[in-house]
């Protein structure tokens, strides 16, 4: 494959901001949401993707919801940073200043080694004290995630769940009640995003000399504002994915394969 031309280009460009979407964390085994074969269609976002409607199924099929619940976490509990997010960290070892403007809710930035990572659709790996303040905000560990699931595997292996066993089983992301309203901290349809992952956003966009699009579609807004504004300060915009994008220089790869040999080149 012949990496000169747009790819010399994009290497020679690049700087500290990255916005990143599930495209990187495909290649880790999370599955997508808006592709063909994406979670959203084998779980429609009309029932499943706002809370209100995830209240009501609690309550009429809660079976059905730990089956969700169980889909959901599971690959993302059991998911590893890929080429892509080290790349973006190893970033951080030549004394790059290094931003992460990231779509997605799994962590692997940090577990690669990213140290500012700016999630704008929140965490899976936090809850928010709902009845309190968004702003309280409780760490979720994996440990505690892979217990729960072993306890929604348990209740879906029986073929019956009651509403009860079902809010026992996820009580580490999911708690009612006056002592134990508690969400996980994730956007979902009609959800505003989090005002200060937000603004943090904006600020890394507007100040970007370049930033590279990695493994989104820029389908979803307001996040796919960034590259407009980024665009609007003067930023040079470079895509990367196998997708196209609305960009100054595409890379068309996975970004397992074209990220690394782009941070090879500064």
């Amino acid at each position: 494959m012949n990496w000169t031309g747009p790819f010399e280009e994009a290497a020679a460009t690049l700087r500290t901001t990255f916005f990143t979407g599930a495209g990187v964390s495909a290649e880790s085994g999370v599955p997508t949401f808006r592709d063909q074969d994406g979670f959203w269609n084998r779980f429609p976002p009309a029932r499943f993707a706002h809370w209100a409607g995830l209240e009501r199924l609690i309550q009429e099929e809660p079976l059905l919801i730990a089956e969700f619940i169980s889909e959901f976490v599971r690959p993302i509990v059991m998911a590893q940073p890929n080429a892509a997010h080290r790349a973006i960290a190893d970033l951080e070892k030549l004394d790059k200043d290094v931003t992460v403007v990231t779509q997605n809710i799994d962590g692997l930035h940090q577990t690669a080694g990213s140290s500012h990572v700016v999630e704008i659709h929140g965490s899976l790996f936090e809850v928010i004290e709902v009845r309190k303040s968004d702003d309280i905000i409780s760490p979720v560990s994996p440990q505690s995630l892979s217990l729960m699931l072993s306890d929604l595997e348990a209740l879906l292996k029986n073929g019956q769940c009651t509403t009860t066993q079902l809010l026992r089983a996820v009580c580490p992301i999911l708690g009612v009640g006056p002592e134990k309203a508690h969400r996980p901290n994730i956007v979902l349809f009609g959800d505003l995003l989090p005002s200060c992952a937000w603004n943090e956003a904006v600020a890394a966009a507007s100040a970007a000399d370049c930033l590279l699009v990695v493994g989104t579609s820029q389908l979803v807004y307001p996040a796919a504002g960034l590259p407009a504004l980024a665009r609007s300060n003067g930023a040079k915009i470079i895509g990367i994915g196998l997708e196209d994008c609305d960009c100054d220089v595409l890379l068309i790869g996975a970004a397992g394969v074209t990220l690394p040999r782009v941070v090879s080149r500064i």
